[in-house]
């Protein structure tokens, strides 16, 4: 199958998926996820644990009206994505914080405490 193919299989399903981008920066203190998520609100994002891997999924809709011959068409599709990311070792998942501003996403996981 060429690429051209590939391209419209992706474009042609039922429930569309938002192609994204994701940044991942490991520091010596921080796990740092950033991407652009579109027009996706914090309320259409659920993320969530499994194992050494944070999982991102993200689902909204898109409408679209339209007014032909005296009539309003309103038209809904769900537009869906989702990303696994391994997280390291020395992450301590219960710092793990979330910041949206407006389409950029930061989600953040600090390196877990030496006990003593």
């Amino acid at each position: 199958m060429d690429s051209e193919q590939n391209k419209k299989n992706l474009t042609n399903r039922d429930s569309p998926s938002f192609l994204c981008t994701f940044q991942v920066k490991e520091g010596k203190e921080l796990f740092v996820i950033s991407g652009n998520i579109g027009h996706f609100r914090k309320k259409d994002l659920d993320i969530s644990l499994n194992g050494d891997f944070l999982i991102l999924n993200g689902c909204s809709e898109s409408i679209k009206q339209k007014e032909r011959n005296g009539h309003r068409i309103v038209s809904t599709n769900p537009i869906n994505f989702s990303r696994k990311f391994h997280i390291p070792r020395w992450a301590d998942v219960n710092t793990i914080d979330t910041e949206l501003n407006k389409e950029k996403l930061k989600i953040s996981i600090s390196r877990k405490r030496k006990e003593d």
